[in-house]
């Protein structure tokens, strides 16, 4: 989960032992006070199942062996985290709502609604040079890029 949201949240915890990795940046699951939380539209038993939670501050190594590593990417919200995959052929990053398009990080069109506008532009950056560098960056909502990615059971190359 790359960022706290009802649908995000609810539906990646509901099942199993699962470990929350939060950021310590900004709350992606919105203020800790629960008062305060449901006036932005949080309720907290979508997402508060039980299940440890661990607060990261920047990048964090999920396994320890750079396989998969959380990359800070604010800016649409607060705390806002990409993945980035390290495949056998080669680094793929998650940017889910950091970006939602290939034009969004190709003309610097931002949504609607954004949290911080120029924290969106520094991810923006990032996200642009960890493509440069080869990695390849699946776009949040794009639905021409998705046409492109291999269905399961086939394997993203």
């Amino acid at each position: 989960m790359t960022r706290g949201s009802i649908q995000s949240a609810g539906t990646t915890l509901s099942g199993g032992s699962a470990l929350g990795l939060r950021s310590c940046s900004g709350s992606a699951f919105g203020p800790a006070d629960p008062d305060i939380a449901a006036l932005h539209g949080y309720n907290r038993r979508d997402f508060d199942l039980g299940h440890q939670l661990r607060l990261i501050d920047g990048e964090h190594d999920v396994f320890g062996d750079g396989a998969v590593v959380c990359l800070p990417t604010p800016g649409h919200t607060v705390g806002h985290q990409s993945l980035r995959l390290r495949l056998g052929s080669g680094e793929v990053v998650l940017a889910a709502d950091a970006c939602y398009f290939c034009q969004t990080l190709r003309e610097r069109r931002l949504p609607r609604y954004v949290h911080d506008r120029r924290a969106m532009l520094a991810s923006l950056d990032r996200l642009e040079a960890l493509e440069r560098s080869g990695a390849r960056i699946f776009f949040g909502h794009d639905a021409e890029f998705w046409r492109t990615v291999p269905k399961a059971p086939a394997t993203v190359s």
